[in-house]
């Protein structure tokens, strides 16, 4: 199984992602689920967010960078 994004990678929900529910800020990606979810944890934030990786994109990483 091949994954679009790897661990540690910096995404951004992409603008015509559904649902708009979904966090604007950057997260980094913490793991991966069956069917194309993954773990994301956004910035300022304390938990981790369930998303499909179809909805992200990725940031290059030496643009932003953020630490827990």
């Amino acid at each position: 199984m091949s994954f679009k994004f790897r661990l540690g990678d910096i995404v951004v929900r992409k603008p015509e992602a559904q649902p708009h529910d979904l966090p604007e800020v950057p997260g980094r990606v913490v793991a991966f689920q069956l069917d194309g979810y993954m773990q994301i944890t956004p910035v300022g934030s304390s938990g981790n967010w369930l998303v499909h990786s179809d909805d992200y994109e990725q940031i290059n990483n030496e643009i932003l960078e953020f630490h827990y």
